[in-house]
């Protein structure tokens, strides 16, 4: 209980300051035709809407916020939104998302869906591409699985890159920074045939030698380089006939791995602390990380009397190896190595009806369907001194022999049907109903060379399941006036199960002691949701403020644990948890050119069954932050000509979470600060901008596994940007 008197105090503090820091702005700086907050556009269900009509709980980012936040990476966003929380470890494909308590996974699903002008992606390794030249990003949150399909069980992201115009236009940014960072990027958009044939081609490099030290090689364990691009083309065939088409390629190298142990098992302690920073880096074998995503997609909209015909196909591939040091991650070769490498084909097809925006019934009805292909092989070997050279299973190899192996390849086969109505009771009532069906056949065969257990899993050994759900969503919303929205809902969703090491089942039960609760097959996880909330925009819209309560329950919440009597990775499920918890976030333009805005989300969870251990009944279910804060203050004034000087701050708390179902692992809150300062030439599109990240420096263990592994977060980083647009 200590910790929320603390709590109280930051946000009684923050709170202060923010209205003095406002009531001294007006002091100095009477209002003069002051920018109003700007009507903000999203396709949350699907169609554009005032984000005030849309009844979802929700954070949006447009093109300017982007811009001035500085927003670059799926982390920077993602700690500025109530009850959310990111982490991003081991290598530049992994990241673990938790929203309103429901949490992602090591070797499962995200719990949320993720679309990309318009596509769904397949891997969640696609999210954590480098952000730009991004026109806006739209975070729902609750159960979305009646538009947006499996996985979007805790919410959806969708996020729409800057599209092709038809006028010349672009920018390009350079960028230098601490660690060896250098930045460039760029994009030029314009008309091939006036008003028919559009582009835009966007193209970013980024790379960095590295913050965390690995004190036996002497040398940073997480360097960086990445370069991405992308090519969008838009093809006006008529005002009712348009065609899109975008292609996309991202590679990335860097490190990989750089976890340490901190649990000290020599004296049984089989646990270890997440608050423990002590450990440092020390692996002989260096870790080491190749990803290359590609992908291409063509949309087409057709626009007819009683409705828009929309049809997306899409094709992306993703490949990530990743390897180094394996247990311990000590500077001994006898830790041996391991390494990993993951393939993802897919194909999808998405075919929809829109009705158009202004009668009073309004309808989208569509289907969906996906076709994957994933192949995974994981190795562990011998470290004969020159580390990882020769990929993949080299049984006789003289320089890095592998002496076991898992290697699996899957089909993955999805569809879905699905359908929502709008009804507007009156003017200022309406009423939604939405439903989808989905359906996620797979299907997984065993082609290691090893004899997989004791029990011995032979190479073409094959594992199918359906995984599937119906899931409702039944909205209401009251437009008591136009700056003013009040509503409730109800929803469904899930995310698909899996497979875990084929036979580990039988090994774990006949194991000394025995681990229960062990599947070859982990199930599918399935929430109900109940919402209520309200949206306004207050003193001639000046001032937004919006609020949320929610209600959960989820059936096998899905829970990754390493099992070292056993060497495996596992999923495992806890039967049921109920998440319940409320948010609010307001933004108070104060004066021109002065903004402040702030967030804070609460969140309790309870474990109500868990069939693996009753004793973690009433427990605190895993990775879920008790709480959240956000607060920030951005001020620009004109200092010559028409160059602005602009100041920006933000603050973010994360409150205590457990690691583990057992809550032996006790996360303490973490602080976080980032600024951005410099000058801004709107007229001549230019800006110099130095900006800095964790500028307190903060340590602490951004991931951690029972049993004591643990990755140390980025240090304080920072740089400086220059950016031109024309």
């Amino acid at each position: 209980m200590s910790s929320y008197p603390k709590l109280g105090l930051y946000i009684t503090t923050a709170l202060s300051l923010t209205i003095a820091a406002g009531a001294s702005a007006q002091q100095k700086a009477p209002v003069k035709n002051p920018d109003y907050l700007e009507e903000i556009t999203v396709t949350a269900r699907l169609r554009s809407e005032n984000v005030m009509d849309v009844p979802v709980a929700m954070s949006v980012f447009n093109a300017k916020t982007i811009e001035e936040a500085g927003i670059n990476r799926a982390e920077d966003f993602m700690g500025m939104i109530p009850n959310v929380s990111f982490v991003h470890a081991q290598d530049a494909g992994t990241n673990f998302i938790t929203i309103r308590g429901l949490t992602q996974v090591r070797n499962s699903e995200s719990p949320v869906a993720v679309s990309i002008d318009g596509v769904l992606t397949v891997n969640p390794i696609q999210f954590t591409q480098e952000l730009f030249d991004i026109e806006s990003i739209q975070v729902l949150k609750g159960p979305q699985g009646a538009l947006y399909g499996r996985n979007a069980i805790g919410g959806a992201i969708v996020i729409t890159t800057k599209q092709p115009t038809n006028d010349f236009e672009g920018f390009v940014r350079l960028g230098l920074g601490n660690g060896g960072r250098i930045k460039g990027q760029g994009s030029v958009s314009g008309p091939i045939a006036k008003d028919k044939l559009l582009f835009r081609v966007a193209v970013s490099h980024l790379q960095h030698d590295g913050y965390l030290n690995n004190i036996f090689l002497h040398d940073k364990a997480d360097p960086y380089k990445d370069q991405t691009g992308r090519v969008l083309l838009k093809w006006v065939g008529s005002e009712n006939f348009a065609v899109d088409f975008r292609a996309g390629y991202s590679k990335t190298k860097g490190g990989a791995l750089n976890y340490v142990v901190n649990a000290d098992y020599a004296v049984g302690d089989f646990v270890g602390n997440p608050n423990n920073i002590s450990v440092p880096i020390q692996a002989n074998v260096r870790g080491i990380d190749d990803r290359e995503l590609y992908d291409a997609s063509l949309k087409m909209d057709l626009t007819t009397e009683i409705g828009t015909f929309t049809s997306i196909t899409a094709w992306s591939k993703s490949k990530e190896r990743s390897g180094g040091d394996s247990f311990p991650y000590s500077s001994t070769p006898a830790d041996g190595t391991q390494d990993g490498t993951l393939n993802v084909r897919g194909i999808s097809q998405e075919i929809r009806l829109t009705s158009p925006d202004q009668q009073r019934l309004r309808y989208i009805v569509g289907a969906y369907g996906l076709w994957t292909h994933r192949n995974l092989q994981l190795t562990t070997g011998l470290d004969l001194g020159p580390g990882i050279i020769i990929p993949g299973i080299n049984i006789n190899s003289p320089i890095n022999p592998t002496v076991f192996a898992l290697w699996d390849d899957s089909h993955y086969r999805a569809y879905a049907l699905f359908g929502q109505l709008n009804f507007d009771i009156t003017e200022k009532l309406e009423l939604a109903a939405a439903l989808r069906y989905d359906n996620d056949r797979r299907r997984q065969e065993n082609l290691s060379p090893f004899l997989l257990a004791p029990y011995g899993i032979p190479v073409g050994f094959a594992r199918k399941e359906t995984f599937d759900k119906l899931q409702p969503k039944v909205t209401l919303t009251y437009k008591a006036e136009d700056n003013f929205t009040l509503f409730a809902n109800y929803s469904e969703g899930f995310r698909s199960g899996g497979f875990n090491q084929p036979g580990i089942a039988q090994v774990a039960v006949t194991a000394i002691p025995p681990v229960i609760g062990v599947a070859d097959i982990f199930p599918k996880e399935s929430s109900r949701g109940f919402e209520i909330g309200l949206k306004s925009r207050m003193l001639d819209k000046r001032v937004s403020f919006n609020a949320s309560a929610f209600m959960t329950k989820v059936k096998g919440q899905q829970y990754f644990s390493f099992i070292p009597a056993l060497t495996a990775q596992v999923i495992t499920s806890i039967d049921k948890v109920d998440i319940w918890g409320f948010e609010f976030d307001g933004m108070f333009h104060v004066v021109d050119g002065f903004d402040i805005f702030g967030a804070f989300g609460y969140t309790k969870t309870e474990i109500k069954k868990y069939s693996n251990d009753p004793s973690n009944v009433g427990n605190w279910a895993p990775y879920v932050p008790r709480y959240t804060v956000n607060a920030g203050a951005q001020y620009r004034t004109a200092v010559m000509n028409d160059v602005d000087f602009m100041i920006r701050g933000e603050y973010e708390r994360r409150g205590p979470l457990q690691w583990d179902p057992g809550n032996f692992t006790r996360n303490n809150p973490i602080n976080l600060v980032r600024g951005r300062v410099g000058f801004e030439d709107g007229t001549n599109g230019w800006s110099l901008i130095a900006w800095a990240e964790n500028l307190f420096n903060e340590k602490y263990n951004a991931d951690f596994v029972i049993g004591g592994f643990a990755q140390r977060a980025l240090p304080r980083t920072y740089g400086i940007d220059f950016t031109k647009k024309f």
